[in-house]
């Protein structure tokens, strides 16, 4: 298992529209390049938009914030 290509799929999937389109329509295909486990594999198909655009706001929040205090 490597949580660095979890990690990849997910950053690239809130950073990018495109790509987040195609994990949601043909994860297999967005998939396809990244070095994961089955396992990872039905974790990542798991996730909906919503959860994404929720991590993305807390991720827009928090950067918003680091900027305000540096």
């Amino acid at each position: 298992m490597s949580k660095e290509a979890v990690e990849s799929v997910i950053g690239k999937a809130i950073l990018d529209g495109e790509f987040r389109k195609l994990l949601m329509a043909e994860p297999e295909k967005a998939l396809a390049g990244f070095e994961l486990s089955e396992a990872e594999k039905v974790g990542l198909k798991n996730l909906d938009s919503e959860t994404l655009d929720t991590l993305g706001n807390t991720l827009d929040a928090r950067s918003s914030k680091m900027r305000f205090w540096g």
